[in-house]
């Protein structure tokens, strides 16, 4: 049973729904609920967030149960069974984009200089207002104008999208 906590779980809230990167640490004396806040927050929000307790064993399993959490949420690949440290894991997203989509494997296309989209998420894209439309929450990815022309024979390569000029989307 989860009582009280209403002004956290609205700052959670807040943070969860902002368009921006946020981050948030939580930090206490032992014992006061931290861990049950953020699980009982995490279950909210199952599929599109993870929630994950190291505990005592190594580095290597820690990190190898915690990938095995984010595959639930990350549906690309299987590039996350090749970390094998905390570096590995949080140095990733901050690798060049081209590494990254190697790792990934083959459902990752580049839209812009410094974004990849999973085409299993894209629903439309937009060649006038240059943006690719994601399916459910996820919303909106800038579309470079450099790799317009690109995008759409990768997408050909890679999926059933029927489009017309202007707009194309999944049929």
């Amino acid at each position: 049973m989860f009582v009280g906590r209403e002004k956290e779980l609205l700052l959670l809230e807040s943070l969860y729904d902002s368009n921006r990167f946020e981050m948030l640490v939580v930090h206490g004396r032992r014992r006061v609920g931290k861990s049950f806040l953020l699980s009982h927050f995490a279950n909210r929000h199952r599929g599109n967030t993870i929630f994950f307790t190291a505990d005592k064993s190594s580095e290597r399993v820690n990190v190898e149960n915690f990938c095995s959490e984010m595959k639930n949420i990350v549906k690309t690949g299987d590039f996350l069974g090749s970390f094998s440290s905390w570096y590995d894991v949080f140095s990733f997203p901050y690798r060049k984009l081209g590494v990254c989509m190697e790792q990934c494997g083959g459902d990752l296309v580049q839209c812009h200089r410094s974004i990849a989209v999973n085409c299993l998420y894209v629903e439309k894209i937009d060649y006038v207002n240059r943006r690719i439309c994601l399916v459910k929450q996820y919303g909106n990815v800038a579309l470079g104008r450099k790799y317009m022309k690109g995008l759409r024979k990768q997408f050909d390569e890679r999926t059933r999208i029927s489009y017309t000029d202007s707009v194309f989307s999944e049929s």
